[in-house]
């Protein structure tokens, strides 16, 4: 809750939008970048992917580590924090999953943001197998 209502509060100073529900859906991207860079956790790219599925990316995220350590995507904190963040966002419930991790050797940390529903489906095609992009039914170049 205090990262959203931060949030608020620098979107009104910064960009003169008085609630975050009235910002323009085409500068989301730009905006989390800058407000995540802002607060510490590094730049943060978000973009569609697939028609339910928000993907959400840093090369420089704070919670990762460049060592790897990990076998199993590690920013647990930061799944919690981006469904409660987006989630006031929406006005919505949001889940969140890491699927890429630097803590574990990838060049970045991924996370895929969307409905319960629509995750709990990825998870399942992901424990029996596939990748997440393959679960996702979206192009590789994603």
């Amino acid at each position: 809750e205090e990262l959203y209502t931060e949030f608020a509060d620098w979107l009104l100073a910064t960009r003169g939008v008085e609630h975050p529900s009235e910002l323009d859906m085409q500068f989301l991207g730009e905006v989390l970048s800058e407000f995540f860079a802002e607060q510490g956790w590094g730049s943060l790219e978000a973009a569609p992917l697939g028609a339910a599925v928000l993907a959400l990316e840093s090369r420089e995220w704070a919670e990762a580590t460049d060592q790897v350590r990990s076998e199993f995507p590690s920013c647990h904190l930061t799944c919690g924090l981006l469904a409660d963040f987006l989630g006031r966002l929406s006005d919505g419930m949001v889940a969140v999953m890491e699927v890429e991790c630097r803590s574990r050797g990838e060049a970045r940390c991924r996370f895929l943001a969307g409905a319960p529903d629509t995750l709990g489906v990825l998870y399942d095609r992901m424990a029996q197998g596939a990748g997440y992009i393959e679960a996702l039914g979206v192009s590789s170049g994603s």
